[in-house]
């Protein structure tokens, strides 16, 4: 499947992804307490439900795109991208900016600046990487500086700086350092090349890739938004309950470099007959592997929220095993989502199940957190993800019926 080397480099990027926002996370809640904490989260959230409108896509149907070019076509693939981001990230980035600081209960210019700070993390070029099967440029341009950024904001919140400096030297500037290298990178080796944007052809790449879009800004709702959502019906609990979801989320981040990284692996096969068995393999991969990772997290956040928030907000087990259920249909509708419906260029599958979750899931999390909580709003949750999962695996089923 993959060199050993490179095998251990992906394993290295979900343990990047992991470990490095925990870094500051202890120094945010030991210095500003849970109201601290509570400002981030929603600038986080809200800043995260613009960088999916800004990423455009290019996460879910890119590194299939990218597998089989030359570096010329790939250094234009990533300039075309960037373009096209910044397109939409110079107005909606105020937006998060506005209502962050409306919104946070306490340190509502933090908030904002992670809002912007969040937003921009979406102009990353690490899709570009992914598909080309390369980590160790993944860890180089992107993990890597995430790591120093994060690590250079612990140590100035320790020595007494304010919330800002995590913001800005935390989220910030290693968002925008990534791409700059990335595409220094690709333009040493595409060499003498030239990449010109008309706006026609700008227009042509938000459509094409409209239904990507449209799957990643509509999830936006139950995905990157419920921190924001239980802030407004039930802003008491919004410590505990962003403190459970930012753990959730940085654990299916790291894993989602499972996914990622076999699209690469299934794009690269020329022939249709292998590139569906491949895809069957890695669905089965992908729903065992969420399946243990859910057990994990209910049996460990309990503890490790205590520790990573300083008693500020820690989580109680009945809401550890509520997001653990979450954990386990992301990790399968992401392998029949972005792995077996991209294979089969069904975008648009993708699209309505995102819809469909979004339906369900935003008055879902409303309700039950009005009601119940935090258990209430993850409950949301699930009925989200599990409406998303049954919209594509209908959608599977009616396409392999087809074929």
């Amino acid at each position: 499947m993959m060199r050993p080397l490179r095998g251990i480099a992906f394993m290295l990027i979900p343990l990047f992804g992991l470990v490095t926002p925990l870094l500051g996370l202890p120094a945010v809640t030991t210095r500003f307490g849970a109201d601290g904490w509570a400002a981030v989260a929603i600038g986080q959230s809200l800043g995260a439900a613009v960088a999916t409108l800004v990423e455009l896509g290019w996460g879910l149907n890119g590194p299939q795109k990218v597998a089989r070019m030359t570096p010329r076509g790939t250094y234009r693939a990533a300039v075309l991208s960037l373009r096209a981001k910044l397109l939409v990230l110079l107005p909606t980035a105020p937006v998060a900016f506005t209502l962050s600081w409306l919104l946070a209960p306490t340190h509502r210019f933090d908030a904002a600046l992670v809002s912007t700070g969040t937003a921009i993390a979406a102009l990353s070029l690490t899709w570009v990487f992914l598909g080309k099967t390369a980590p160790g440029r993944v860890i180089a341009t992107d993990n890597g500086l995430r790591l120093l950024g994060i690590v250079a904001a612990t140590a100035g919140l320790v020595a007494g700086a304010d919330l800002w400096v995590y913001a800005v030297v935390g989220i910030a500037l290693p968002g925008t350092l990534s791409p700059a290298l990335a595409l220094f990178i690709l333009r040493r080796e595409a060499g003498r090349v030239t990449a010109r944007t008309s706006r026609r052809l700008l227009y042509w790449t938000l459509r094409a890739q409209w239904h990507a879009v449209s799957a990643r800004g509509v999830s936006a709702l139950y995905i990157a938004l419920p921190v924001t959502l239980i802030g407004i019906v039930a802003p008491g609990s919004v410590a505990v309950f962003a403190a459970g979801e930012r753990l959730m989320r940085l654990g299916l981040s790291a894993m989602s470099i499972v996914p990622s990284a076999m699209q690469g692996w299934i794009g690269s096969s020329p022939e249709r007959g292998e590139r569906r068995r491949r895809v069957r393999l890695a669905v089965m991969i992908n729903a065992t592997f969420g399946a243990i990772a859910a057990i994990a997290f209910g049996v460990a956040a309990p503890l490790a929220s205590s520790l990573i928030f300083t008693g500020s907000a820690t989580i109680p087990s009945p809401l550890a095993w509520s997001f653990a259920i979450v954990v386990t249909l992301v990790a399968t509708s992401r392998a029949t989502g972005s792995i077996a419906l991209v294979s089969i260029r069904r975008i648009d599958v993708i699209a309505r199940s995102a819809s469909a979750g979004a339906l369900v899931g935003v008055p879902a999390i409303l309700l039950g957190g009005l009601v119940l909580g935090p258990v209430g709003g993850v409950l949301g949750e699930v009925a989200a993800e599990g409406t998303v999962l049954a919209v594509q695996a209908r959608g599977l089923l009616r396409a392999g019926r087809s074929a």
